[in-house]
């Protein structure tokens, strides 16, 4: 072996030169595992806002409607129903529907958007108040958004929209849960509506299929006594947004 060859033994010394080598490389390792973590983080699909306080049930009263979709219309706003799991409150409600009665369950919220999973009603108490009528803009408007379910959008999951919350999103749609719509109109206003049909009825299945994508739908802006709601016709399938 020649003399010039240098081998590094464990328990000797390191050479001046291997010992500049390593610290340059393990620093510039480093320093490319802090630059590559912090791309990762900042490119991570943010998961929302989305609350689930499972903490403490509540109780609200209001005058529960089962349509377009359950929810409860009480003085601080419309409560979206949910029963655990991926299914709507259609049944609970159906008996209900226009009474006043106390609602207990845990609360989800992503910004003034609520809706509760429901653990008990009350008897409803009263005389049944009238039908709510769907009350709809004159002119159609075009929003660029994405079809989402109410109850993981509000918090139940993290993300709660997003390709890859759609197999999750559809099958909650399938079982009741109520549709939203997130999006813009042309001038960029954004809008958080409950999708249903132009008579208030929920929305046709061939909608439900586009969940967790991002699309354009054409509709009309409402309300359905005091929840939000954006009516899209059974036959105006969404079309693929940019």
């Amino acid at each position: 072996m020649s003399t010039d060859e240098r081998i590094y033994v464990g328990y000797l010394p390191m050479s001046g030169r291997l010992r500049t080598f390593t610290l340059i490389a393990v620093s510039a390792l480093l320093l490319a595992g802090l630059v590559a973590s912090g791309i990762v983080a900042y490119t991570l699909r943010r998961s929302g806002t989305g609350q689930w306080d499972t903490s403490q049930p509540v109780t609200l009263s209001g005058v529960a409607r089962l349509r377009p979709y359950p929810h409860l219309e009480t003085l601080d706003g419309p409560v979206l129903l949910a029963e655990p799991g991926k299914h709507g409150a259609q049944g609970r409600t159906a008996n209900i529907d226009g009474h006043e009665v106390m609602v207990t369950g845990t609360t989800l919220m992503r910004g003034t958007l609520r809706a509760l999973e429901i653990t008990e009603v009350s008897a409803p108490s009263g005389e049944r108040v009238g039908p709510t009528s769907i009350e709809l803009g004159a002119d159609e408007i075009t929003l660029l958004g994405e079809i989402l379910d109410s109850k993981c959008y509000l918090g139940a999951m993290k993300p709660g929209d997003g390709p890859t919350h759609k197999a999750c999103a559809i099958l909650c749609l399938r079982g009741g849960i109520a549709p939203l719509f997130v999006g813009e109109t042309e001038a960029g206003e954004v809008i958080v509506a409950v999708l249903c049909s132009p008579d208030g009825s929920p929305v046709s299945e061939e909608i439900i299929a586009f969940a967790g994508e991002t699309v354009r739908v054409r509709g009309r802006i409402g309300t359905f006594g005091s929840l939000q709601v954006f009516a899209v016709a059974p036959g105006a399938l969404p079309a693929a947004g940019d």
